[in-house]
């Protein structure tokens, strides 16, 4: 029978993931306060051999009863060999994907990126087939593809930041987005007030900052 460092480790020795995990544990759980790596390591280290069963309802998840019944039952015919192990790998960067946005704009700006700023800039100067110069164009492209909206705005290689810059935060966003799916693309309650600005945006050359 297998000994792991850690229960990260069984997770993916067995087709899943933390990220996975705390995904489903997020939609069960959906109050912030909840949401944390704290709040986890807390529930873990009280329930370590029911942390599977307690942490979310199986039915309801996209992987189905079946398969998280597997794992808790694997789970739990290995707690004499892993007993007192930690939630995560030495190596885990807890900060990562735990974090947690309510929306692409948010996303963009806690990787250094303004949507009504930087992004909207690059797509009116760098699109590759029909410039998109509003905030309305952009979310008809996020609407139809929101996985693919920072490969398919405009081209990287054309821009001042370059393409591996852009490349990074696309797949940072792809993998982010395949978790967390319909995430809308503006914060709450700003999207009339972003196209109220989207004629103006079309007949001048507003700076960022007037943005």
């Amino acid at each position: 029978m297998k000994t792991y460092n850690s229960f990260e480790e069984f997770l993916e020795d067995n087709g899943t993931s933390m990220e996975v995990f705390f995904r489903n544990y997020c939609n069960f759980n959906p109050s912030s306060s909840n949401q944390s790596v704290e709040t986890l390591n807390c529930l873990f280290d009280q329930n370590i051999y029911s942390f599977i069963n307690t942490s979310f309802m199986w039915s309801s998840t996209l992987e189905g009863y079946t398969f998280w019944r597997r794992l808790n039952d694997l789970w739990s015919s290995l707690r004499k060999k892993n007993q007192g192990i930690p939630l995560f790998n030495s190596k885990f960067n807890r900060g990562g994907f735990m974090k947690t946005y309510n929306s692409f704009e948010e996303f963009l700006e806690d990787n250094g990126v303004s949507l009504t700023g930087l992004f909207l800039k690059s797509c009116r100067q760098f699109s590759a087939d029909r410039p998109k110069n509003t905030i309305s164009d952009i979310k008809l492209v996020f609407d139809e593809h929101p996985e693919s909206i920072i490969g398919t705005c405009f081209i990287w290689d054309k821009t001042p930041e370059g393409h591996e810059f852009w490349d990074n935060l696309d797949k940072r966003w792809v993998k982010y987005q395949s978790i967390y799916r319909d995430i809308p693309l503006l914060k709450a309650n700003n999207l009339n007030g972003y196209l109220s600005k989207d004629l103006s945006i079309l007949t001048s050359d507003s700076s960022e900052d007037d943005l």
